[in-house]
């Protein structure tokens, strides 16, 4: 697999239809990772939103952004991802011979950031 960071865009090239079931399986453990995060998150969120004082009420704040800045990032790429697999896998087997993939992927970080 050739990829390299671009713009904080993965680039990969591949060549056949197999390599798109790779990218596919790739992007899904990174998007189980990332609800894992918004998963822990959430449930530091729900027991700040227990405690009081000005410290923890800071502390939440800062939580809550965090959470539904890469509860966005999370839905982006989701959506980014989806869209593009349904295309690809409307392609009939004949079409994905002897052909180029070339697959920008918005890391979560790119995302959020934006």
């Amino acid at each position: 697999m050739s990829s390299q960071v671009i713009s904080g865009k993965y680039n990969f090239t591949y060549d056949d239809h197999a390599a798109v079931e790779d990218i596919s399986y790739y992007l899904q453990n990174i998007t189980k990772q990332c609800k894992t995060a918004n998963e822990t998150l959430l449930e530091a969120k729900e027991h700040l939103d227990k405690q009081s004082g000005d410290f923890i009420d800071s502390l939440s704040e800062w939580v809550n952004l965090y959470y539904s800045t890469s509860q966005l990032a999370l839905d982006t790429q989701t959506i980014h991802f989806t869209s593009y697999m349904h295309k690809q896998t409307n392609l009939t087997e004949d079409t994905y011979q002897n052909r180029s993939y070339k697959i920008y992927y918005h890391t979560v970080e790119s995302e959020s950031m934006a």
